[in-house]
């Protein structure tokens, strides 16, 4: 299982703090959100954020989901800035197999998103192009959003597509994560949990003591 800590949901006053505990916490697998406050009404981290966190912690790894009207004009950019893995929406690009081609071609790993609003199997085409799936479980652009009970169903819908489809992406579960919903989606056959503010950040305890604990109770 990948635990992936949203650097949305870090203290941004003091995120290189924040990300060292996580790292300390034994959860380097870090997902960043890019907005261009066009595609979801907001705005969450840069390029250059991304740039330097890839400098200061070169072993950490870097999900990124891009939540803009243009993803085709951040292929090279996200590349020189360390990114690892890439996913898009399919409906923002102009020709999404081509996007996932360029992703690959620029030394990173390509995936899509699937919103709320849609199914797995409409993304059939796609998805053996892909090393990462990001399924929404919360509609996307804010936190604190209830987790979508359609999403357990649509877990095990992807599973079955890789498994006839031949091919091994990550899927991976994106909003409103807790104790429960993420044993349970774990149990559905998610390898990758986005967390928040639900599982790591805010909690009683230091932050890696949270990722500890979070580790335990889904894998208990």
């Amino acid at each position: 299982m990948i635990y992936a800590p949203s650097l949305a949901c870090a203290r941004q006053i003091n995120l290189e703090g924040d990300v060292r505990q996580l790292v300390e916490g034994e959860m380097p697998f870090l997902h960043i959100d890019f907005m261009d406050g066009h595609n979801v009404p907001n705005l969450c981290a840069n390029l250059d954020t991304a740039r330097e966190l890839k400098e200061t912690f070169p072993t950490i790894t870097l999900d990124a989901h891009l939540m803009v009207t243009n993803p085709e004009d951040y292929v090279e950019k996200c590349a020189a800035a360390g990114i690892d893995y890439l996913s898009f929406v399919p409906g923002t690009a102009q020709d999404p197999k081509a996007l996932l081609t360029a992703i690959r071609s620029a030394g990173m790993k390509p995936g899509i998103v699937i919103n709320p609003e849609h199914e797995p199997e409409e993304f059939r085409d796609l998805l053996p192009l892909c090393d990462m799936v990001i399924l929404m479980s919360i509609v996307p652009g804010g936190v604190r959003r209830p987790f979508a009970e359609e999403t357990y169903e649509k877990i095990r819908a992807l599973v079955r597509l890789r498994e006839e489809l031949g091919t091994s992406y990550l899927i991976s579960i994106d909003g409103g994560i807790n104790r429960d919903n993420g044993a349970r989606c774990r149990a559905c056959g998610a390898d990758v949990l986005i967390l928040g503010f639900y599982a790591v950040f805010q909690q009683d305890i230091p932050i890696p003591a949270a990722c500890r604990r979070f580790r335990t109770w889904i894998e208990s």
